[in-house]
């Protein structure tokens, strides 16, 4: 079983933050997750809102965050706050330090119409990414 938050992430311009209580529970195979390398106590299903992740993430549907994945090391859609709003989008990390950390973030729509936001020095500590997405779920 896998917790439903009551809150949404913005795939668009933003969300304010807010802590989300456990809604309800979904139901995920063992195997499915044993496949995917996931530990159901270490994930969350969060609703996102907008279209800035669309066609990857339709409006309306369910994301799977999985909490240890908290270091955008490598690029990959992530759950996140900034200034104090949600967001879900695809960072690309690039010009790392001698210890492998990220200098410059780029904070990428898979809508084209949204323009990529690139952020470094200071402006990477505003940011606090919550996990990376490893599913959604979504309707037709």
């Amino acid at each position: 079983m896998i917790s439903r938050f009551d809150i949404g992430v913005s795939a668009g311009k933003g969300l304010i933050a807010i802590e989300g209580e456990d809604n309800d529970n979904i139901a995920f195979s063992n195997s499915w997750l044993g496949q995917q390398q996931l530990n159901s106590d270490l994930c969350g299903l969060v609703r996102v809102e907008g279209d800035s992740m669309v066609p990857t993430i339709p409006d309306g549907s369910l994301a799977l965050v999985h909490a240890p994945e908290m270091y955008a090391l490598h690029e990959g859609i992530y759950a996140f706050s900034r200034n104090g709003e949600a967001f879900i989008k695809r960072l690309i990390p690039s010009d790392f330090d001698e210890e492998g950390r990220p200098r410059t973030i780029a904070i990428v729509a898979d809508n084209r119409s949204y323009p990529v936001q690139v952020v470094s020095n200071e402006e990477l500590l505003a940011i606090r990414i919550a996990g990376r997405i490893r599913a959604v779920i979504s309707r037709f």
